[in-house]
């Protein structure tokens, strides 16, 4: 009885032993499940449109010998489209992933592959490729022909490489992997090559631009170059000679009857040569586009008639000299006068009534405020985006014909009044204001848009 019962409890003991140790065994299967899994997917990256950086320390890889998951764009599976019939060919192909910034890329790469095989529980578009070849397309940096080498067993991205993909493909799975330590040298030893052999090249094209500009800097200097204020500045870092305005009474006739014309806020340029003797004059006006601007020569009084106003009223207050390496001499210089002008047009239609008095034609002119026989109308030039302001008052004229009915015969005359303010600056801080009113008048609105 003593003996049965020993064997019992030894039975009872080693079972529950035995129950615990497959609890153990069980859960230590587990775990290592759940851990080879974790690091499985921890393993795998997805790459789509967007360029995303390979981590530090990483690399991202894919060979031949790997079943990557793809997902192809919705234009694929229509007929009739180069996806389609790329992935439907022998070997099926799709491209491409891209290595470099979005939009330039520094390479390019094609899969070709046998079988093409749908994942269980993907969308439509999701597909598991193998028996792929790896192609490098070309070399985005270099202007050359398409190339392509079938020869790549693997494609791998490095730390700090930007990838993305494009074409048919909507994304694509890259295995992930920790750099060696070997990898981590040999990629830093790279780097230190590829940033010494950018100094070098910078160095090179600095050193190509300083002798092209060394050498236009010294033609100008030998032909006797006219320098403008800024070329001072830039190439010579001399300040430019100050333009002395050494008398004003008579300076806005000269301007009004000589300098100014009907262009819209022109620059007057000036050249002055070694002596500071004004020997040149110009105007540079807008062409009519936005930004172009145009140089032209026509002004009211003959280039000899400016030239000696100039040297009344202008002088320069040093010589332009300027110190180059050995060379130190006066150069030639163009001084600018900036005119900005701003003015308003009144336009008025008036009556004129022609009476006869003992045989002698009497013109009475007389303005009708109560009738429609007097119009007036105010255009500021500043409200018209353009210069236009002459078809906006043809326009009005046009638009707006006055009343003839009198009892006399009855003509009418149109007038334009013209309040003009014109700036000059010659220097940054000497400026002058100038105004004038101009009347023009014209005998019938035949004339008037005619000759406006």
């Amino acid at each position: 009885m003593e003996k049965n019962r020993y064997l019992y409890n030894e039975f009872l003991s080693r079972l529950q032993r035995l129950f615990v140790t497959n609890i153990l065994v069980s859960g230590l299967f587990i775990l290592l499940f759940i851990i080879c899994s974790t690091t499985i997917v921890g393993q795998t990256v997805i790459i789509g449109k967007y360029p995303q950086k390979v981590p530090q320390g990483k690399k991202w890889t894919l060979t031949s010998k790997m079943q990557p998951l793809i997902e192809i764009n919705e234009g694929t599976l229509n007929s009739g489209t180069l996806c389609n019939a790329r992935i439907l060919s022998n070997p099926k192909s799709v491209e491409a992933i891209l290595e470099g910034d979005y939009g330039r890329p520094n390479k390019s790469y094609e899969i070709r592959f046998n079988e093409l095989s749908k994942v269980a529980y993907t969308n439509a578009l999701t597909y598991k490729i193998s028996s792929i070849s790896l192609f490098q397309c070309s070399d985005y940096k270099e202007n050359q022909e398409e190339k392509r080498s079938s020869d790549l067993n693997a494609i791998t991205f490095y730390q700090g490489q930007s990838i993305y993909v494009m074409g048919c493909l909507e994304s694509i799975q890259l295995f992930e992997s920790t750099l060696t330590q070997k990898e981590i040298i040999e990629l830093d030893r790279k780097d230190k090559l590829k940033k010494k052999q950018e100094i070098e090249e910078k160095e090179r094209i600095e050193l190509v631009n300083n002798n092209s500009r060394e050498k236009e800097i010294r033609d100008k200097l030998n032909t006797g170059y006219e320098f403008f204020e800024y070329e001072l500045t830039n190439i010579f870092n001399t300040p430019s000679p100050l333009l002395i305005c050494k008398r004003k009474d008579g300076l806005k006739s000269f301007f009004f009857n000589c300098l100014l014309g009907n262009e819209n806020n022109p620059k007057i340029n000036i050249t002055y040569d070694t002596n500071s003797n004004p020997i040149k004059v110009s105007k540079t006006v807008s062409d009519g586009t936005q930004n172009g601007t145009k140089t032209i020569s026509d002004f009211n009084c003959s280039e000899k008639e400016i030239i000696d106003s100039l040297k009344i009223y202008f002088q320069l207050s040093q010589p332009a000299k300027i110190s180059y390496k050995e060379i130190s001499k006066t150069v030639p210089v163009v001084k600018c006068i900036w005119v900005e002008s701003r003015s308003k047009f009144s336009i008025t239609v008036q009556n004129v009534t022609i009476k006869k008095k003992r045989g002698n034609i009497e013109l009475e002119m007389h303005t009708e405020t109560g009738s429609d026989r007097y119009e007036q109308r105010s255009l500021d030039q500043n409200q018209f985006s353009d210069t236009s302001y002459t078809e906006k008052i043809k326009e009005y004229i046009i638009n707006n014909p006055p009343n003839t009915t009198g009892r006399n015969f009855g003509i009418n005359y149109y007038a334009i009044r013209i309040d003009e303010t014109v700036q000059i600056e010659y220097n940054d801080n000497d400026k002058q204001t100038f105004s004038r009113t101009i009347w023009k008048v014209f005998d019938n609105r035949k004339d008037f848009i005619k000759n406006i």
